[in-house]
């Protein structure tokens, strides 16, 4: 069974913001397969809805609250009534230009292709999710020991916060974002991941 995903998950945040006059109109047409299933994006209350349609019956619908979110959401949403179980590309989908559900044939689609990331890229968002995560830990931290952990130092809170992220992902089957960019000694090649935690976690090479 085919799944084509027409906005990359990573770029449905920007997609939504670069396009919230017609998502406040209509839906859009973001994700489908050969056996009726259908994901539309619009706009509700400031953020975007997600809506799964079965066959052209309404099944489910999830608000995202950031990009984050809507990396995520999109990753259910596919997996679950999009993808046959036993699909190990559910999370590499090919992409494709964008397409609008019928109502909206008058809307001229974008099918400029998203150019990938660049390592200044990369290396900016992995320095800013890492600041939100230890700002996060920090802060829970504090609450759960009353204070008592303000004299941890960097290296017991990397650690800490390492074992923590390592215990969702392992226990809780969460998806855990902390972009990561490695780098080979011997070659000085990149390449990163979003997702370094999962148990098999999608690497990509960097040019």
């Amino acid at each position: 069974m085919a799944v084509r995903v027409f906005v990359k998950y990573a770029d449905i945040w920007g997609f939504f913001n670069s396009r919230r006059d017609q998502l406040k109109k209509e839906q859009v047409l973001i994700a489908e397969n050969d056996d009726g299933g259908e994901i539309y994006l619009t706009e509700q209350d400031g953020l975007p809805l997600f809506t799964v349609y079965l066959s052209g019956e309404k099944k489910y619908e999830e608000a995202a609250a950031d990009r984050v979110d809507c990396d995520f959401t999109m990753n259910i949403l596919c997996d679950r009534y999009l993808s046959p179980n036993d699909d190990p590309r559910r999370f590499s989908m090919p992409i494709g230009p964008v397409e609008t559900s019928p109502a909206t044939d008058e809307q001229e689609p974008d099918d400029e292709d998203t150019p990938p990331p660049t390592l200044d890229d990369l290396q900016i968002e992995q320095e800013e999710r890492e600041d939100e995560l230890m700002s996060a830990f920090a802060e829970f931290l504090y609450i759960v020991t009353d204070g008592g952990a303000e004299d941890l130092g960097d290296t017991d809170m990397d650690d800490a916060l390492d074992h923590v992220l390592q215990y969702i992902s392992d226990n809780l089957c969460l998806p855990v974002y902390r972009p990561t960019v490695y780098f080979d000694p011997d070659t000085g090649s990149a390449a990163y991941t979003l997702y370094p935690y999962a148990p098999d976690p999608d690497v990509h090479q960097l040019p």
